[in-house]
């Protein structure tokens, strides 16, 4: 089973409701005074915005995962470069297998 597809909404008629671009009912932030309104308001912009901004990605966990594993390989590349009288061979293998796993195997 899949989600309901973007663009989320917050309702325009009640800013508590999460609604699909068809203005059809997804999830209702509405506490029953147990939660200040201003706590839910931020609470339905927030489930739109993280829904959004997620969009066209399958599996947000490894998204994250290969953003780290590019952040390390930058990381090796400025360390390199920092401390290069230039680069050796090994050090550019070392940033291909770094490049190809956050790439996931894919080119």
């Amino acid at each position: 089973m899949t989600h309901t597809l973007e663009p989320w909404h917050v309702s325009q008629t009640y800013p508590l409701e999460v609604t699909d671009e068809g203005g059809r009912l997804i999830a209702d932030c509405d506490s029953a005074f147990q939660t200040a309104l201003g706590e839910e308001l931020a609470n339905a912009r927030r489930i739109v915005a993280c829904v959004n901004a997620c969009a066209g990605i399958d599996e947000p966990a490894e998204m994250r995962r290969q953003r780290n594993e590019l952040a390390k390989a930058l990381e090796v590349v400025v360390v390199a470069w920092d401390n290069a009288d230039w680069l050796d061979s090994n050090q550019f293998e070392e940033f291909r297998a770094i490049l190809a796993q956050a790439k996931g195997g894919q080119d």
